[in-house]
């Protein structure tokens, strides 16, 4: 019984808070959820905790609260780890269509949210968003391009766009690996602009919020940015 109330505990506090914090729009529903699980996973080890912690029982003690505090740290891991897998899932999808943009970077504030209100370290929430980052990188990198080229939307083409505009972007594409979520850093992007004479104040603009994005993990002018995804 006191297996199942461990494993009830562990699924609670894993895999419903990020989901519950989600559908309900608010965090603290997901830390209840958390904190519930958890809670069922310390009162399977109940019977160690009512030890009295005197004499030879204080290790026995301490090493039940260790246990438990492990256990607490490796929910929150596999919290980041799920929060991970979802966003880029979330992510991906942005490349072929389906949910609106803006409700994307909705639901990935939501579980940022949630993540930070369960208590993961900075190093696991940077983490959680290893390929999101890539993601956004990606749509930077089309904007920057489009703007290159003065394209109305990235699907489409510009056919007075000059020769440096044309061998610039075609540097850019050619030094990015989009098969591996691969793209130009802002610097080298900057010094391909350099090579080619090209300068364009707009694509100066998405360069700058792009570094600014990599260094922060937050979107200078998102309305913006969102709004020229198309």
């Amino acid at each position: 019984m006191k297996n199942f109330l461990f494993w009830v505990g562990v699924l609670i506090a894993v895999f419903a808070p990020v989901p519950l914090a989600v559908f309900l729009d608010s965090a603290k529903f997901g830390v209840l959820c958390f904190v519930s699980g958890t809670l069922s996973v310390l009162f399977s080890k109940i019977d160690l905790l009512e030890e009295l912690s005197v004499g030879p029982l204080k290790a026995k003690l301490r090493e039940a609260i260790s246990e438990a505090h492990a256990t607490v740290e490796q929910l929150r891991t596999l919290g980041a780890e799920l929060s991970n897998m979802t966003l880029s899932l979330l992510i991906a999808t942005e490349f072929m269509g389906g949910m609106d943009v803006r409700a994307k970077f909705e639901l990935h504030r939501k579980i940022i949210e949630c993540l930070t209100a369960l208590g993961a370290s900075k190093e696991q929430i940077q983490g959680a968003q290893g390929n999101w980052v890539k993601g956004v990188s990606i749509m930077y990198y089309r904007l920057i391009r489009q703007g290159v080229e003065g394209r109305k939307s990235f699907s489409t083409i510009n056919p007075d766009a000059g020769d440096d505009e044309l061998a610039a972007s075609k540097e850019i594409h050619d030094t990015a690996n989009i098969d591996a979520w691969e793209v130009p850093s802002p610097t080298e992007m900057r010094e391909i602009l350099i090579k080619h004479s090209i300068t364009n104040s707009e694509v100066t603009a998405w360069i700058d919020d792009y570094e600014s994005f990599l260094s922060t993990l937050s979107i200078p002018r998102i309305d913006l940015f969102l709004s020229s995804q198309r």
